[in-house]
């Protein structure tokens, strides 16, 4: 068969410390057939002299419009030449053979409009901190998103371009929460499959755009992405298509802490490896999210509860063996 071109979209801004990493995750690919968007959406870094420092023909680097998220990853799709879509933040990374193995997955299946993974968050040094989604069976997920559920991150799509196209990409008057926007329109217009392969990375660090704007508004754009699904599938257009879209909320909150966030990841995944009986594993994330939170009480409570617990484990075992 032949390989059909992909396309990465790649939005930009002030990611010197990490873009160089996340191109490499997909230049160096078991898939050559591929390109990468990179929109430089006014950066005051030197990133675009870093994605550039590459030197790589299948990288092109284009201005932004400088209007928002939307408008960035928009500008990336109109500029994209390639059959499928996929999306890869500046700060992240995907993770080794994704594109052959959902490549190979939409042109077995040419029913299938999009697939879509699982996925890890890891922390600023890029070490492992969750891995999401690993236990959601593979299957048709279309039901689930038109029910207002996102099982997963846009950034782990595979979508068909003239998909994209149809849908005219991410709406701008989403500040955030395009990508649940999106996702949710999606599923109108194709079927979605999710395959709980790991084929995104996505970084918790303090710069990002969730560590960065206020809880207030993130809040606000997720719920009017879903009751806008909701609206049309009443039968009618949403309040985005008519113009009347609700007062947005001063941003008075703070923004989600990216050491909180962290930390609430790594003693999640803690208990998962205390789970599956990976005693050591489960104590070195507990200890690891301590030191990214060492004033949380409930964190060093739960250090403790899986050093007991694991306390226990080791004496059954070694009963066990005796008898």
């Amino acid at each position: 068969m032949t390989q059909p071109l992909v396309s990465v979209l790649m939005p930009m801004r002030n990611a010197e410390a990490y873009v160089q990493e996340a191109l490499q995750s997909i230049l160096s690919q078991d898939y050559p057939n591929l390109e990468v968007v990179v929109v430089d959406d006014g950066s005051t870094d030197s990133s675009r002299q870093k994605a550039l420092a590459l030197g790589n023909g299948r990288v092109r680097v284009v201005p932004g419009p400088q209007q928002g998220i939307s408008a960035a990853v928009n500008c990336a799709l109109h500029a994209a030449k390639g059959d499928i879509i996929m999306r890869c933040d500046s700060d992240d990374r995907f993770t080794t053979g994704r594109l052959s193995h959902q490549v190979g997955l939409l042109q077995q299946n040419p029913t299938w409009g999009a697939v879509c993974g699982a996925y890890r968050t890891i922390d600023p040094a890029g070490r492992l901190a969750a891995e999401l989604c690993l236990d959601e069976p593979a299957a048709d997920i279309t039901e689930r998103l038109l029910a207002c559920e996102t099982p997963t991150h846009l950034c782990t799509f595979a979508i068909r371009a003239p998909l994209l196209q149809t849908l005219g990409g991410c709406r701008e008057a989403f500040v955030t929460a395009e990508d649940i926007d999106l996702q949710l329109r999606l599923a109108e217009v194709a079927k979605v499959w999710f395959d709980p392969t790991p084929v995104y990375e996505y970084r918790l660090h303090h710069s990002s755009i969730t560590h960065s704007q206020a809880d207030t508004r993130r809040v606000f754009y997720e719920k009017l992405a879903r009751d806008c699904r909701q609206q049309r599938a009443a039968g009618e257009p949403d309040c985005v298509e008519r113009g009347q879209i609700p007062a947005v909320p001063t941003a008075d909150g703070g923004a989600k802490s990216s050491a909180n966030h962290l930390q609430g990841h790594l003693l999640a995944q803690a208990w998962r490896f205390h789970g599956r009986g990976q005693q050591f594993s489960a104590l070195r994330y507990g200890l690891r999210a301590v030191r990214a939170q060492p004033r949380s009480v409930d964190t060093w409570k739960s250090l403790a509860a899986l050093t007991v617990k694991t306390a226990v484990k080791t004496a059954a075992k070694r009963v066990s063996g005796r008898s």
